[in-house]
């Protein structure tokens, strides 16, 4: 294998190790890479969790309360024994006990607060798909900004290739006596400019990518290489939809509205809540317990005492299932509590639950308001990126017509350089403003989709 050969599987191998190296990042792949790592949306997950929490606790709170208690207990001293009725010293006490409560009426505090629970963990899931809606939109603008980037950088590219080759024509032109020195100056001149800009282009390009990786907490060390949505079916005769027709969908589907929407059902229901603290209370209370005692002891006979007293004779204590047994006992309790006085406190309840619920009527009202705002400028915005982008392909077909036009005079001496690049500067720019508006018309138009309902996806 011969030296040459060598060299170029060498250079094969390394550019097919850069290849693998470089990881490919889809416009889509971009989306959802920003969904799952954004950490306000690993905050919002936990607070909707927590909403959860609190809506399975408002259904729980139906059932009643069930206690069980045990209390165990050694006495010091001398005290009246309740068994034998006489001077006892330092028992041993044991009372388990087992009780249930049943809220049976609470002029329907609990249902009220089950449907506000209800209502803010729906709202809270409406909040958070609008705020991976926002997500989104905000990486796919930096996506399409990276790639008007690297557009620009290539521009650049292929502007020096260009003056590179008209150098070397030059050149010859100036050897056969042709062009002047001062042409040949003119256009290192030029070339020298291109440099510079095209650093500035590819810089450009690497802090838009930064920001697009930051945006997806991606490790901005590695390699990427974007993969370009498809453009060539992209159309400027695609009839747009009413205003009217997008806002009725979102009405309907956009989850910031919804949102709203369900914060304002919740506020309702917290103002029956607070109203229910009113209504009088009634309450079922169910209890079992026993007693055992050291002292529980059974009498086994008499005796005479002192001054012709009888003092009875006790046995051992009862054992412990024995007394449990015996000294079994069941209580039903049905209880009613009427508030008659509570310092204005569930006034003051009440109307600072009616406030939050005008608040939240207002809120609904201004995310309405200001989604219609949104929604006519968007259609303004897609309608006016569809024009602009049809007047980008005629001004690009012009001066890349007027530009060849342009080269071929130049060459045959006919024009001065500083008249071919104003001419170059021309092309440069329809093609700049070309790719540019095919990827705002793109956006344009997945935005009014967004609005309307559709998944944001490419």
């Amino acid at each position: 294998m011969t030296k040459t050969s060598t060299g170029i599987l060498a250079c094969l191998i390394a550019l097919f190790q850069t290849l693998n190296a470089q990881n490919n990042l889809s416009l889509q792949g971009c989306l959802q890479a920003a969904v799952e790592n954004n950490l306000q949306l690993r905050q919002g997950n936990n607070q909707l969790e927590i909403n959860e929490v609190a809506w399975i606790q408002q259904k729980f709170a139906f059932l009643p309360s069930v206690n069980a208690g045990l209390s165990l207990g050694k006495s010091f001293g001398t005290f009246v024994d309740n068994f034998t009725q006489q001077i006892a010293t330092s028992p041993y006490t044991g009372s388990p006990n087992l009780g249930a409560t049943f809220s049976l009426f609470e002029g329907m505090a609990k249902w009220h607060s089950l449907k506000r629970s209800e209502y803010d963990l729906v709202a809270a899931k409406y909040s958070l798909e609008d705020l991976k809606n926002d997500i989104r939109l905000s990486v796919a603008t930096a996506f399409f900004q990276t790639l008007y980037a690297e557009d620009q950088s290539s521009l650049a590219e292929q502007r020096l290739e260009l003056l590179a080759q008209q150098l070397e024509k030059v050149e010859a032109q100036v050897a056969a006596g042709t062009k002047t020195q001062g042409d040949l100056v003119a256009i290192k001149a030029q070339i020298a400019t291109e440099k510079s800009t095209l650093i500035q282009q590819k810089n450009a390009y690497r802090k838009s990518l930064l920001n697009l990786l930051q945006a997806m907490n991606f490790d901005t060390q590695k390699a990427y290489l974007l993969q370009r949505p498809n453009l060539d079916s992209l159309s400027t005769n695609v009839e747009l939809p009413t205003t009217a027709t997008i806002f009725a969908d979102a009405v309907a589907n956009n989850p910031g509205l919804r949102a709203k929407s369900m914060e304002v059902l919740s506020r309702k229901y917290g103002i029956s809540a607070a109203r229910a603290l009113y209504f009088p209370r009634l309450v079922l209370s169910y209890g079992m317990g026993s007693f055992y005692s050291s002292n529980n002891r059974p009498i086994l006979g008499v005796e005479p005492g002192p001054s012709g007293t009888i003092i009875p004779v006790y046995g051992d204590a009862k054992p412990l299932w024995t007394q449990m047994e015996e000294n079994f006992g069941q209580s039903l309790n049905l209880g009613i509590s009427v508030p008659l006085f509570s310092n204005f406190n569930i006034r003051s309840s009440v109307t600072a639950a009616r406030v939050g619920h005008a608040n939240a009527l207002l809120a609904e009202e201004n995310e309405r308001n200001e989604l219609f705002k949104a929604i006519e400028q968007a259609y303004l915005d897609a309608d006016a990126a569809k024009a602009q982008l049809e007047a980008n392909k005629e001004q690009l077909e012009n001066a890349t017509l007027a530009y060849s036009y342009a080269q071929a005079r130049f060459e045959a001496g006919l024009m001065d350089f500083y008249t071919l690049m104003d001419f170059l500067n021309n092309k440069t720019r329809a093609e700049v403003a070309r790719v540019q508006g095919q990827y705002d018309l793109l956006l344009k138009q997945k935005i009014l989709e967004l609005y309307k309902g559709t998944p944001f996806d490419f």
